[in-house]
């Protein structure tokens, strides 16, 4: 049986993108442009996994596939956008409503706002569904994403429980969430975890260091590096700590080195899904056989080459190509 990248997704996402010149908060604009996208964290990992895959040209395209929660009015919207973009997918339709997002970008001063909505609320029997269309699912050697936020209704160590079940099969597990849910989903050691800075503070309750962190995290990407480090054990391997314009830090239980990587562009479109894309990136390098630099320098160009387009994981196969060769890395041991 084929291994597959499996990207599962429980609080998706209609994203709309509203571009307003000189956005204010309290005025009355005319928007210059709007799209909406039907995502999800889960979503547009796929689509930045897809887009590279076909970016590299092999013989034989990987499955990638995305298992997602979806209310049922918002089903055919979702339909549509998968089969346009040739990601396969299986929903569990849910009595409820998928939550919009707005994100409102300034083009003159390059601001980016952002409105979340809570979406829907799962019920026992709904989530029972989805976790065994999930152990219906995955095999072993698949690599499974775990990515984004919980709707109401669902238990905050659900990511633990369906970790531990795809590694009981032999999968390999990525967790890519924030809040309590990554707390509790740490605790099933993932082999790879994806937090941002303020997410790996959450991680360090008792370290008040991370203030400091926080707000000049270029000056401290040492510091940073060996709290990503404490992380691993023998079951988590890689932690990818992304610091949004200061680039990325990988840590590998599998070598003393830490990978620090920048790739800096002129007037970046949209931010939303640069994690998603980069995390889409470094697993389509894994299974394809690259080294950890190899992995990382992948992903850092999907997750740059996401900020010059509009639409979480969307990017253009060239793009991705020509930042490949851009990223800088400083190399060091901790």
């Amino acid at each position: 049986m084929e291994q597959k990248i499996i990207g599962v997704l429980l609080n998706p996402t209609i994203d709309e993108v509203i571009e307003v010149s000189g956005f204010k908060i309290g005025r009355t604009f005319k928007a210059l442009r709007s799209q909406k996208f039907p995502l999800g964290k889960a979503i547009s990992f796929a689509l930045s996994a897809n887009t590279l895959n076909k970016a590299l040209i092999q013989e034989k395209d990987i499955e990638i596939k995305v298992l997602a929660c979806i209310g049922k009015e918002e089903i055919p919207i979702y339909n549509s956008f998968l089969d346009s973009k040739q990601i396969s997918f299986q929903f569990n339709t849910i009595d409820g409503y998928t939550r919009s997002n707005k994100t409102i970008i300034d083009p003159k001063t390059h601001s980016v706002t952002h409105i979340r909505e809570k979406g829907f609320t799962m019920n026992k029997s709904e989530l029972d569904a989805f976790m065994g269309l999930i152990k219906d699912t995955v095999n072993r050697d698949d690599i499974v994403a775990f990515c984004g936020s919980i709707p109401p209704g669902v238990p905050n160590d659900i990511y633990f429980d369906m970790i531990k079940m795809c590694k009981k099969k032999g999968a390999r597990c990525a967790l890519d969430t924030s809040g309590l849910e990554l707390i509790e989903g740490y605790k099933s050691r993932p082999w790879l975890l994806k937090p941002n800075l303020e997410e790996l503070a959450i991680l360090f309750p008792d370290s008040p260091e991370f203030e400091k962190y926080l707000r000049n995290p270029n000056e401290n990407i040492k510091n940073i590096a060996k709290k990503s480090r404490e992380l691993l054990s023998n079951e988590t391997e890689i932690v990818i700590t992304s610091l949004n314009r200061w680039g990325s830090i990988c840590v590998s239980a599998l070598q003393e080195t830490c990978l620090y990587g920048k790739i800096v562009v002129d007037n970046p479109i949209n931010t939303v899904g640069s994690g998603d894309s980069l995390l889409g990136g470094f697993i389509v390098g894994y299974y394809l056989g690259n080294d950890l630099e190899q992995c990382f320098r992948w992903g850092m160009a999907c997750g740059t080459a996401n900020t010059l387009m509009s639409g979480a994981g969307l990017f253009s196969k060239k793009d991705v190509r020509e930042l490949y060769e851009q990223v800088k890395f400083d190399k060091f041991e901790l």
